[in-house]
Parts: structure tokens; sequence; C-alpha cells
């Protein structure tokens, strides 16, 4: 659903303005997604940074974004850790109700982690140019640190040529 049909969506200057789009500066967000990153930022304030939010079609395209990416609706936000550690980040957005029911990727060679407010749960990693299993990337990323306690089975994958953990 495009989202100017989005009802659910904000259309206004938002309070990460630096994640807007960098090329058109488009600045839609899902309010479920800014109730989500208000809920992060009282519970690690001034830890992260957005990095990321709404993309247009074009710029999501040129970061290589895959097709149907939650940025592209305004349900998605890559997130920095700021004076923290990356497994202190990914810890707290998976206690965000918003995020442990929708969608958390960990990129740990960028730094990021992926948080967004789709209406299915969703686990993925990235390390280099390859996708990988969550609790893989996880394990590979933080040795020694306890897994996740509520890790979500994956979910059957509607698209046959996308991997069914993400």
């Amino acid at each position: 659903m495009p989202l100017t049909y989005d009802f659910d969506s904000l259309i206004f200057p938002l309070y990460w303005p630096t994640a807007n789009c960098p090329c058109c500066g488009l600045s839609c967000m899902d309010v479920r997604l800014h109730a989500a990153l208000t809920t992060l930022d009282e519970l690690l304030p001034n830890d992260f940074r957005v990095t990321s939010l709404t993309r247009c079609r074009a710029h999501n395209a040129a970061v290589g974004g895959v097709n149907d990416s939650q940025h592209l609706y305004g349900r998605a936000a890559d997130l920095a850790p700021d004076g923290i550690s990356l497994y202190r980040l990914i810890s707290a957005a998976m206690t965000t109700p918003c995020f442990e029911a929708g969608g958390i990727g960990l990129y740990p060679d960028r730094g990021i982690i992926h948080v967004d407010v789709r209406p299915r749960p969703a686990r993925w990693g990235k390390i280099g140019h390859d996708h990988t299993e969550f609790v893989a990337t996880w394990t590979a990323t933080f040795p020694g640190k306890p897994k996740p306690d509520r890790l979500l089975p994956a979910l059957p994958s509607p698209d046959p040529s996308r991997p069914a953990w993400r």
C-alpha cells in the first residue's frame, strides 16, 4: 500500500530528521514505529542513532534494499549504537513489544540493527554479503552471550526465492 493511502502513517517533520530519505527528504512514519522508537529511546536515552527511516523507491534501490522493504512504507528504521554495545541495543529492541512482534535484523559488519513493525514476526542476519539465519548471526557476533529467550520459529516464506527466516 503506498504511503499516501496508509492512514497509519504520520507525514510531518520527525524527531529523527537526519534519517529522512536523503535524496528527496521523504519523512513518513507509521505511528506504531514512532511509538516503538519513542519507547526504545526512553529505555536507552541518547544511546542510539537512527540512520535510516523512510526511503523512496529510488534510494531504496540505490542502497540495495529489497523490493518490498518495510522502509518504503514508513514501517522500518536502521539503528546504530551510540555509547553502548550493539548487543545492548539489539537486546533492548527485542524487548520492545512492537519490534518483538515485527522484524529485527542484525547487521554486525555495518554495526547496525534493523527494526520494523511489519504485521508478522521476522528475524534475520547478514554477515558480509550473505544473509544468514538469525541465531547463527547472533552466535557469531556475540560469542559467549546468552541467546534471546524468545526467538520465534521461522515462518514459511510466501516467496520461494526468499529464505523462510526473512
